[in-house]
């Protein structure tokens, strides 16, 4: 079935309009101010969202810290559950946080949210 067949024959054929669809798309890409300024206030977005999340996580360890400096025995059992609960909570949002920046700067964020 294959005999006659050319690879390349779409690539030599003339097809006319070929040529317009290509600088159509061309100019599309290079010319679509409505994506960009959809991309900016994405940006912008995930900016605000990244900077209350880093707040909100700086605020949690400060927190912690407080509560850590507390002698052992100044704490009940169940004081210490929580304590131990909450910084283990505090470790997994921090991980979140963090690759969620990093995921952030990979698609071209700013390097720093502060």
């Amino acid at each position: 079935d294959a005999a006659g067949w050319d690879p390349t024959q779409a690539e030599n054929e003339n097809h006319g309009s070929s040529e317009m669809m290509d600088r159509s798309l061309v100019d599309d890409i290079m010319n679509d101010d409505e994506a960009d300024r959809e991309a900016e206030d994405e940006m912008e977005a995930l900016t605000s969202v990244a900077e209350q999340a880093a707040s909100q996580l700086a605020m949690g360890q400060c927190a912690i810290r407080r509560w850590g400096a507390c002698s052992d025995f100044c704490l009940s059992p169940d004081q210490t559950r929580e304590f131990d609960s909450l910084r283990e909570k505090l470790k997994t949002w921090g991980n979140a946080v963090h690759a969620e920046l990093v995921r952030y700067r990979h698609h071209g964020g700013a390097d720093s949210v502060f």
